[in-house]
């Protein structure tokens, strides 16, 4: 079942069972064009180095002729600003607390590892029925410590969403987990 569209992807829904288990979760498909190709291989993985339970997780990855597919964890739940305008509004002082603790650990972990999102936005928290956080969408992640030379952008270029940018980020300088932190 399709779930969205965005821009350079759609998100379906899926269930697949076999003999005593049941897998749900998100397929996300990326159309075949040089740049997406990019971001997609940076996130799968970006990605592959991140097991932590407030992360999305990385099932599988699989390139076909007809599209590039991130086999991904279903989160039932919205993303943080959805949630704040169809649900909540205004979080209240003692919900937001426990929500932005669990942010912290997510990113505090992703950190330790030597990734910096660089697209940290409420649209990319998501709020699980459960009050749960999950933090998704590492497709422009940059690996501090990567050593490969593979950059999906060069200093001087702006990647992110202008509003949640850091000064250094929205001036192409280069970043470091200062910046996420500055977006959080």
């Amino acid at each position: 079942n399709k779930v969205s569209n965005l821009l350079f992807s759609e998100i379906l829904f899926i269930t697949f069972k076999r003999s005593s288990w049941l897998f749900v979760g998100s397929l996300i498909k990326f159309e075949k064009s040089l740049l997406d190709e990019i971001r997609f291989k940076n996130e799968a993985s970006t990605m592959a180095h991140l097991q932590h339970s407030k992360i999305v997780a990385l099932y599988d990855y699989v390139e076909e002729p007809d599209g590039l597919y991130l086999i991904m964890e279903y989160v039932d739940g919205l993303p943080l600003d959805e949630y704040i305008r169809s649900k909540s509004g205004p979080i209240p002082f003692e919900k937001a607390i426990p929500m932005m603790r669990q942010i912290l650990d997510a990113f505090y972990y992703a950190h330790s590892k030597g990734i910096v999102h660089r697209d940290i936005k409420p649209s990319n928290i998501l709020i699980d029925k459960n009050g749960e956080i999950k933090i998704l969408d590492f497709g422009i992640a940059k690996m501090l410590n990567d050593g490969s030379g593979h950059k999906l952008t060069k200093t001087g270029t702006q990647m992110g969403t202008v509003y949640y940018m850091s000064p250094e980020q929205v001036q192409g300088k280069d970043i470091d987990i200062r910046s996420d932190i500055y977006s959080l």
